[in-house]
């Protein structure tokens, strides 16, 4: 076996305690024996790791296992998962052990120091590293033979086999030539619905038939090329952009008037086609998205790139906004402000809100209109929910006050709530029975089945449930048969409109009977001015939210 020197001589070492200025004793046993060793606090570690990969992570026995530290250390298992985190413990101290053992740590090391043992636990987990590290670099080494191999293979092999149209390969080397050329990039909408119902054999002679009545439609300044699946391509020599756009135009028609047979089976097919022209292989990757647009739009549309179009922009935002989150959730800059609900029959504020605020790098604070529907495209919403939890838990532990915190289909999907709510509400001491879970009115149309049964667990358990925005949208009354309502809130669209519109006036009564029939009680959100504070209590609304209450901020109000 290798000693420990000649297996970690190349690797990197962090060590976490809370007082880096002092000199561990497991840090001066191992200082020689790593490539670097850095110190940092517990602060800092996330920042650390993020820097830098390092092969191993020791926890110093001063560290303190506080929930901060736990998710810190959840986050670096999540993000590096070769790393390996070693703990070490004082052999009297039960509750680090039992968090060790929560969190998965994978080696633990007793206190005092045992410098031999410590040698022989290190060669032994690093040793299997090694083998492991060895082990894939040769399998790395082999997929390259393979991939060069491959390459050599597809580089000859210029046909599709499929319908013996040209490929992807062909077509790039059409734009070694600099001359003008149309390229419309076609995209077979909900294809993968026919390979679902009738099986690949079907789908695969449907594709053919496709292939074969679109070659025949083209003339002679046309060439159609296969690229993967159910994707084409046709690139167009001396035609104008108007006359490519008609030709897209053509090809969606046809296709309309026209189905495709197959095994006596006929298929409706359309296409969303975008296209672009111009000299360089740029005018693919722009196709490319100008059919992002067409399916976008629902699909069977021809739209022709345009760098400025509402759609582009909508994309670069959303990936400027995606960014801005994860570096946010990266440095822990969401943030949870508060706005009160005042009780109008107990005349003073019994709940809270929680909602979700980003804060950026400069120090803005950004509200959930910019952040929330990026995250929901890029699945980065049940990260925010949780560090809303987390610090809302926080706030309330050591008040009466009740709260509300906003869940998303998102968080459902990722069935997570559960364990997670119930594991919060043990580590900070906080009652369910204090916590109201503010969902919109349309998610429990989605998935009814997952939806419902994590609802009845977490009502089992005392979590009460609130319906947002109730009154517009998907207002639906047959949601109240199958899941207990504890609070409605009633849109704001009604409230806002309450003084001008006797109609609002009449509405909210009607809201407010049917919640005191479904033994729920009503929150009117947005209310602004005395006027309509006043009016609430004779509408019989129980609970008043807006901001003549109070506006939203980090504190709770005095």
């Amino acid at each position: 076996m290798n000693t420990l020197y000649d297996i970690t001589k190349e690797l990197n070492l962090l060590f976490c305690m809370n007082n880096t200025t002092v000199q561990a004793d497991l840090y001066g046993v191992l200082k020689k024996e790593f490539a670097t060793i850095e110190r940092t606090s517990p602060e800092l570690l996330c920042k650390y790791m993020h820097q830098q990969p390092y092969d191993l992570l020791i926890l110093g026995k001063n560290v303190n296992y506080t929930p901060d530290m736990c998710e810190k250390i959840e986050k670096v298992q999540k993000d590096h998962p070769k790393t390996i985190i070693i703990s070490e413990v004082e052999m009297d101290n039960t509750q680090a052990l039992v968090m060790v053992n929560d969190l998965a740590i994978d080696r633990v090391i007793f206190h005092p120091i045992n410098k031999s043992k410590v040698i022989k636990l290190l060669e032994r987990t690093f040793h299997s590293h090694y083998e492991m590290v060895q082990n894939e670099k040769y399998e790395h080494h082999l997929e390259d033979i393979i991939f060069g191999q491959t390459q050599h293979i597809q580089t000859q092999d210029t046909l599709d086999k499929l319908t013996g149209l040209k490929n992807i390969t062909s077509m790039k080397k059409l734009f070694n030539k600099t001359s003008e050329k149309g390229l419309l990039f076609l995209d077979v909408d909900d294809f993968d619905t026919i390979n679902t119902l009738y099986g690949m054999t079907v789908g695969d002679k449907a594709l053919l038939s496709i292939a074969k009545r679109i070659k025949k439609f083209l003339s002679p300044q046309c060439e159609l090329f296969r690229l993967s699946a159910d994707e084409f391509a046709i690139v167009t020599i001396d035609m104008h952009v108007t006359e490519v756009f008609d030709l897209g135009q053509q090809i969606i028609a046809m296709f309309n008037e026209t189905v495709v047979t197959v095994d006596d089976i006929d298929f409706d097919i359309g296409f969303s086609i975008g296209l672009d022209v111009g000299s360089s292989y740029e005018i693919f990757h722009n196709a490319k998205i100008a059919n992002r647009e067409a399916k976008s739009m629902g699909g069977r549309k021809c739209v022709k790139y345009n760098k400025s179009s509402s759609f582009l922009m909508q994309q670069k935002d959303n990936h400027f906004w995606t960014q801005e989150i994860k570096d946010a959730l990266r440095d822990d800059r969401f943030i949870v402000y508060y706005q009160p609900i005042y009780d109008t029959k107990k005349l003073k504020v019994t709940k809270y809100e929680a909602l979700a605020r980003m804060e950026n790098v400069k120090g803005d604070i950004i509200t959930p209109n910019f952040f929330i529907a990026p995250a929901m495209t890029a699945n980065l919403l049940s990260r925010i929910t949780r560090v809303i939890i987390d610090k809302s838990f926080k706030t309330f532990k050591d008040n009466d006050f009740n709260f509300s915190i906003n869940v998303s289909e998102q968080d459902f999907q990722e069935k997570y709530l559960v364990d997670y709510l119930k594991y919060k509400c043990e580590f900070y001491d906080v009652s369910p029975q204090r916590i109201y879970l503010e969902i919109l009115e349309e998610m429990s149309f989605n998935n009814s089945e997952l939806f419902d049964s994590q609802v009845k667990q977490l009502q089992s358990m005392g979590f009460k449930f609130s319906i947002d925005d109730f009154g517009v949208e998907k207002s639906n009354f047959s949601r109240f048969m199958g899941m207990s309502v504890d609070m409605i809130k009633i849109d704001g669209s009604f409230i806002r409109n309450m003084e001008h519109d006797e109609n609002s006036g009449f509405i909210i009564e009607s809201i407010v009977a049917l919640a005191q029939k479904l033994g729920a009680k009503t929150v009117a959100e947005y209310v602004e001015n005395e006027t309509t504070f006043n009016r609430l209590g004779s509408l019989g609304v129980d609970f008043a939210q807006g901001y003549h209450i109070g506006r939203p901020q980090s504190d709770l109000c005095s």
